[in-house]
């Protein structure tokens, strides 16, 4: 489906400056969602620093003695709070967003009440757009997993006869004591004929096999690991940016699985590097104004401070820039799905 506002594309600093109005205008609403996802994301942290997931910022992690069975409930915690969390929050504020940028004001409880309902339809279009995006990454990491375990145990088998004879000196002192047979015997992958010739180069020769298969494989595995973050990158940005917009097409006209991810690249046709720029030039300003200049506000590690009291003002800013950017999306979505 041909997008009908092709010719008509929005301008970045009116929707930048529209964002900010739209935001900062209505914060009687932006504010307590603003409040509950900053909350939100800060135990999100919380439990991720206490398992030894997540460090905070530049500051590194801190040991807090758990034994593993501890680290893997926080662990646990931690990967289900950042499921649950992500897509409540995103769906809520989403529907906060598209509402204020058409118009209609939306509340807290209303769009917490949306997030919580339709919290297995969004968790399914961020499953589907995942997979969709990044499958054939996916594949080739695994052929390359594959790969990996064949080509090693492949080589460490080849190399376990020849593991008693690394040390060139100890060969040459076996060789020089007559003790061929029991040479050959523990050598087991290569020709005694050429030590009993004194063909000791051959001998020599014989025993780099491994050290060659290992350097083929290792060799082999780079070049697939090249292409398996190359394809990520490719991937991930290509069909990354035409399935942006499928939670705003769920939220906005109800568009479900299948339907939501068609809808978003409907929206983006004829508008992708349009979209790439817009995002990626947006994010990259918000990091500027609000992420990097609080990363260095609180710094635990020099001053001595709390590391709860660091999270706390870190996820200040990064949930700030989140809801902006999302503002920002839904201006640009409906713009385009005009």
């Amino acid at each position: 489906m041909a997008n009908s506002n092709a010719g008509n594309s929005p301008k970045f600093w009116q929707l930048f400056s529209s964002t900010f109005r739209t935001f900062f205008g209505n914060l009687g609403s932006f504010g307590p969602l603003f409040l509950a996802f900053w909350a939100s994301m800060f135990l999100v942290q919380l439990s991720g620093h206490m398992a030894g997931v997540t460090g905070v910022g530049l500051y590194g992690k801190i040991d807090y003695g758990f034994n593993e069975a501890l680290k893997g409930a926080f662990m646990l915690i931690y990967f289900i709070l950042t499921v649950f969390v992500s897509v409540v929050m995103s769906l809520g504020l989403i529907k906060m967003a598209l509402g204020f940028v058409k118009g209609k004001k939306v509340g807290l409880v209303e769009s917490i009440s949306f997030g919580l309902k339709n919290f297995w339809h969004g968790l399914w279009i961020g499953i589907r757009v995942t997979w969709y995006t990044f499958k054939w990454p996916f594949l080739i990491i695994a052929v390359v997993l594959i790969l990996f375990g064949v080509l090693s145990g492949f080589a460490v088998a080849n190399m376990a006869g020849a593991e008693e004879i690394s040390n060139g000196a100890l060969i040459e002192t076996a060789y020089e004591a007559g003790d061929i047979d029991a040479l050959a015997e523990l050598t087991k992958d290569v020709k005694s004929s050429d030590l009993k010739a004194g063909d000791l180069d051959a001998f020599f020769a014989d025993t780099e096999g491994p050290s060659s298969i290992t350097s083929v494989a290792t060799m082999i595995l780079g070049g697939l690991g090249i292409i398996g973050i190359l394809t990520f990158l490719i991937f991930g940005i290509w069909r990354g940016v035409r399935l942006y917009f499928s939670t705003y097409g769920f939220v906005d006209k109800g568009k479900k699985s299948w339907d939501a991810l068609q809808h978003s690249m409907d929206t983006v046709k004829g508008h992708f590097w349009l979209v790439l720029f817009y995002l990626l030039f947006f994010g990259i300003l918000m990091a500027l104004i609000f992420i990097f200049p609080l990363s260095f506000v609180y710094n635990p590690m020099f001053k001595g401070g709390s590391v709860v009291l660091a999270l706390v003002i870190q996820n200040f800013g990064s949930t700030l820039m989140a809801m902006l950017l999302s503002v920002f999306a839904a201006s640009l979505y409906t713009k385009l799905s005009k």
